[in-house]
């Protein structure tokens, strides 16, 4: 199992490790407000509610920078925001061109809650490249965005075969 993937099992239960504690430390104001707490009422990518994609984005986002001596604090931070809209896209008529405006509405409510450094700002923005026309303008907004497209295309694939996550979650327990 690579590390990446197994992370990302990881990201489902962020425990006690050195890991978790310090990516609580970054996010832990954003992560207990009740705007983003409220993000779990929302299906997302098909079996996996936005909240936990978020944080699933936002904790791989966070490792990669850190490891890369990138600002892992604004990657966490950026990615955790990066999906802060509360309507369900399949359900809303009057959405249009979702995959392209949601990452504006997302960095309107972001910034209705919390004070934004530029980089979180650029990481909310431009999480939908290449959709959106414009890229990512520094290092962390590109691996958040192509973390969220890992994540993405992960969560899709398991809600499909849901009895090849619960394994592998399984055999990433017994390796801990």
């Amino acid at each position: 199992m690579n590390k990446l993937f197994f992370k990302y099992i990881q990201s489902f239960d962020i425990d006690k490790s050195i890991d978790g504690i310090l990516f609580s430390d970054c996010v832990s104001d954003i992560l207990d407000h009740v705007q983003v707490q409220n993000l779990s009422e929302y299906m997302h990518h098909m079996s996996v509610n936005r909240l936990q994609h978020v944080i699933s984005v936002s904790f791989l986002s966070y490792l990669l920078c850190r490891r890369l001596g990138l600002d892992y604090r604004a990657a966490a931070r950026g990615a955790l925001l990066h999906d802060l809209f509360h309507y369900n896209r399949s359900e809303e008529k009057t959405v249009k061109f979702h995959t392209l405006r949601h990452p504006k509405t997302a960095l309107q409510n972001a910034r209705r809650f919390f004070n934004l450094s530029k980089k979180e700002e650029s990481i909310i923005k431009r999480h939908m490249w290449p959709l959106t026309i414009t890229p990512p303008t520094n290092r962390e907004a590109f691996i958040v965005c192509m973390v969220d497209k890992y994540c993405a295309v992960l969560e899709a694939y398991y809600s499909f075969f849901p009895h090849r996550l619960l394994k592998k979650k399984q055999a990433a327990t017994t390796l801990t």
